[in-house]
This record gives structure tokens, C-alpha cells and sequence, in this order.
């Protein structure tokens, strides 16, 4: 067994303390347990294997990408990287089949709040699992090559991310969402009686919620309920 979970996360630790990060992670992983998933045994000699929802926080601590955590824990293969979807139903597991003809198009881009999508502008294909094509039909799902960091500690710069088609807002989902000005986002939604607030899911604090009150007359489009994100080569 390598390790290289726990010697990566070692590297990130430098010379800090373990106690010193388990207080940055606000207790919420001891520092008994951040010095076994280090040496990748616990007390008994046990292999450790932390789970995703414990890498998340380390990837937010550490300020690393929360999918390459993933990999080197072994739940990701290193050709396809998945990030956590909102609903865990729709994990997309490395032994999954691919169907024959599963190329679903992928456009550009989303995420940035800069670039619009236009759905004629095509970047290419991606192979979709057959249990995703089965639950929502092939041409309900679409993909979406992504920029920018505002959603990052789901979806990397330069990923594509894949949704099943969806014109209403679904509270608590992340979706992409089409602005009234043309711009394109994958935001996490919150929706009030009063509003759709449109939340960043970033490292850098410099990406605040998007409020649009039901009265502004912004016309919001939503597109799609978000699935799962790749670097599988298109």
C-alpha cells in the first residue's frame, strides 16, 4: 500500500501542527485522526480510508482540489474524475457501462458569469454512464464545458459538468442557470417566496450570492439540475 493520500496531505500540512489543522477544520477531525489518515493506518494497523465528506473538509482547509483527494483515496479512477452530485443516488461509479452511441453534446461554457452559452456552440462529445441515459432519457442530458473558479470546490476550471434537463428551479440543487443578459451559471439555488438566490460554491471569498427578487424582472432560465462533472477527455 502507497499511501499517497496520506503522504500528499502530509506535504500540504508542512510544518504546521496536527492539532493546528484539526482547530482550522473547527474540530470537526481530530487530530488523532488526521495523523492516522496521514500514516494511512489507525492504532490497530487497519488501513484508513476517510470519507468524501472528510476530504471535502481537508480540501477546504488545505486549500486543494477536493477531486485529486478523492482519486488518491481510490474512490475516483484517474482517467475520469466525478465530484460529489447533490443527490448521492446519481454517483456515477467507475464500473459503470457505457451504452453504444451515449455521445451526449457538450457546449461552452458555464460558470464564470462572463461567457454566454449558446446551445449552437458545440466543444464536443462525452460517453455518459447507461444508468444516468436509463433514469433521464439520452436527450435529456447535456453537458456544459466549465470556466472560471466560482464553483470550484465542485468543479474545477476547465471541467465539464453534466445535467439532466430541468426548467424549474429546484431549491437546494445545484443547476445551470441562464441570466437575462445572456450569462450562464452553475449555481447552487435557494428559492424563497420572494426570490432565487444563486450561490458560489468557491475557494475565494470574492464570489458572493446572486439575489433576484420574483418583482426585479430578471428573467431567469433554468436549464438543468446538475449530475456529476468529469476531465474525461472530449
Amino acid at each position: 500500500m502507497t499511501n499517497e493520500l496520506g503522504k500528499y496531505l502530509e506535504k500540504l500540512r508542512g510544518t504546521e501542527t496536527l492539532r493546528g489543522v484539526a482547530e482550522r477544520t473547527n474540530h470537526q477531525i481530530s487530530f488523532t485522526y488526521l495523523r492516522d489518515i496521514e500514516k494511512g493506518i489507525n492504532r490497530h494497523g487497519n488501513p484508513i480510508k476517510p470519507s468524501p465528506a472528510t476530504l471535502q473538509i481537508l480540501a477546504k482547509v488545505y486549500q486543494t482540489d477536493y477531486t485529486q483527494l478523492l482519486q488518491l483515496a481510490g474512490y475516483l479512477p484517474a482517467n475520469m474524475f466525478v465530484t460529489s452530485p447533490v443527490d448521492s443516488k446519481n454517483v456515477v461509479r467507475p464500473a459503470q457501462p457505457f451504452k453504444a452511441d451515449s455521445n451526449i453534446s457538450v457546449f461552452y461554457s458555464v460558470a464564470d458569469g462572463k461567457s454566454p452559452f449558446f446551445e449552437n456552440k458545440l466543444v464536443g462529445a462525452l460517453p455518459v454512464p447507461a444508468n444516468l441515459i436509463d433514469k433521464y432519457g439520452f436527450k435529456n442530458i447535456f453537458g456544459l464545458r466549465i470556466s472560471g473558479d466560482s464553483m470550484n470546490k465542485l468543479v474545477p476550471d476547465g471541467y465539464t459538468s453534466v445535467f439532466a434537463k430541468a426548467s424549474k428551479p429546484v431549491d437546494g440543487s445545484l443547476m445551470a442557470v441562464s441570466l437575462g443578459n445572456g450569462e450562464t451559471l452553475l449555481r447552487k439555488i435557494k428559492a424563497t417566496s420572494s426570490a432565487i438566490i444563486l450561490e458560489s460554491e468557491s475557494f475565494s471569498p470574492a464570489y458572493q450570492p446572486v439575489i433576484i427578487q420574483n418583482d426585479s424582472g430578471t428573467k431567469l432560465s433554468f436549464l438543468g439540475k446538475y449530475l456529476f462533472s468529469t476531465n474525461f477527455p472530449i
